[in-house]
């Protein structure tokens, strides 16, 4: 089986290939995400997390990596990403100020999402099957001790499988 944790940074996961473009992070494998494809053949990912990670890259490279990602799932294989929803950290946060650090993540993250912009993200990659996943669903909950980089509650972890 080949899990891909996309853009791992310290949440290493116990059997997956934790993939990380800052070797200081010490990942499985040091590598620009938006490469997937020269790494990975089509049809040979049976699992891809991306916890707070697309966000990181431009709207361009996100669609493209959605497809990309989409080419080396296998079929029924899915994908799961978790990202601030700029919808629900304004609604939740009381100031602009705390909002704004969320959202833009102090001048790291080049790409606004919520829930319909993942939606848009997995059309155009050719996904027919996605959904938002509920917070206290997501796959971290099975994780060993000391690794839980489970979301608040103004983020959206979202699924996608290719069908």
């Amino acid at each position: 089986m080949i899990a891909l944790n996309y853009g791992c940074n310290v949440f290493k996961f116990p059997g997956f290939v934790n993939l990380d473009i800052n070797p200081a992070n010490n990942p499985d494998r040091v590598m620009d995400i938006t490469k997937i494809k020269d790494f990975y053949a089509q049809n040979s990912v049976d699992l891809i997390h991306a916890g707070h990670f697309f966000e990181h890259i431009s709207w361009d490279a996100g669609k493209q990596l959605m497809k990309d990602s989409r080419d080396i799932l296998r079929p029924y294989a899915p994908i799961i990403i978790t990202v601030p929803d700029y919808k629900k950290t304004v609604l939740q946060n009381e100031t602009d100020s705390n909002a704004e650090r969320i959202i833009f993540g102090g001048g790291e993250h080049q790409t606004l999402y919520s829930l319909s912009r993942l939606e848009e993200l997995a059309k155009q990659a050719g996904f027919r099957i996605y959904t938002e996943l509920e917070l206290e669903r997501n796959p971290w909950l099975i994780l060993p001790a000391g690794i839980n980089p489970k979301p608040e509650t103004w983020q959206t972890s979202f699924i996608a499988i290719k069908s």
